[in-house]
């Protein structure tokens, strides 16, 4: 099968894996919203792997986040989470 030139729903389709990177992202965003919403005034340390936070960053600044490398450190507005839109 081919796959060069397919679209990210159809390539998920064609091969019958996967999510789609906008559900990824927002996946993430909802459990930082909820890490936030639990533990209100405190400092939070997340840990995931670098396309999820990439994603997770990209639902919610509106815009491509760039490649997250391994070992790196991405500060979260607290404000951005918690007013439920793009900062």
């Amino acid at each position: 099968m081919h796959l060069n030139g397919l679209t990210e729903p159809q390539l998920t389709a064609a091969l019958g894996i996967g999510e789609l990177e906008q559900a990824v992202g927002l996946r993430g965003l909802a459990a930082l919203r909820a890490l936030a919403v639990q533990f209100p005034g405190q400092r939070i340390i997340a840990v995931a792997h670098g396309t999820l936070i990439r994603l997770t960053l990209s639902e919610l600044t509106g815009q491509q986040y760039p490649r997250v490398l391994n070992g790196e450190v991405v500060e979260v507005p607290l404000a951005a989470l918690l007013a439920g839109s793009a900062v």
